[in-house]
């Protein structure tokens, strides 16, 4: 059986800015661990935004294809309107901060 967690707001101007830990836990100790994490709350990504300074060979992954085969356009699946709504707003948020971008058809056939 998982331990229950308490929600824990690690600075009040940061209201979501939140982590969980096991209700178990000492008071004493609680303390402990919550002010450590404060102190070092700079080392924390929190967003895609707080994660500057990443070098594009870290964070791009090529594709390595064979040119000689053909590529195959899969099926669309559907998806639950719930998730596709979800997935809209992901892909919005992630190309307005510029972790992601659009490759066009003709674009990712010149890079085979």
């Amino acid at each position: 059986m998982a331990e229950e967690l308490e929600q824990v707001v690690l600075f009040e101007e940061f209201l979501e800015r939140k982590f969980h830990v096991g209700i178990g836990l000492h008071p004493d100790h609680m303390y402990a661990f919550i002010e450590f994490l404060k102190i070092n709350a700079s080392c924390f990504a929190w967003s895609h935004e707080d994660m500057t300074g990443i070098l594009m060979e870290i964070s791009v992954q090529n594709l390595s294809l064979d040119p000689n085969i053909p590529p195959v356009r899969q099926k669309k699946r559907p998806i639950a309107e719930v998730g596709n709504k979800f997935i809209k707003e992901e892909v919005t948020r992630l190309l307005k901060i510029g972790s992601i971008r659009e490759v066009t058809p003709e674009a990712f056939a010149r890079n085979i």
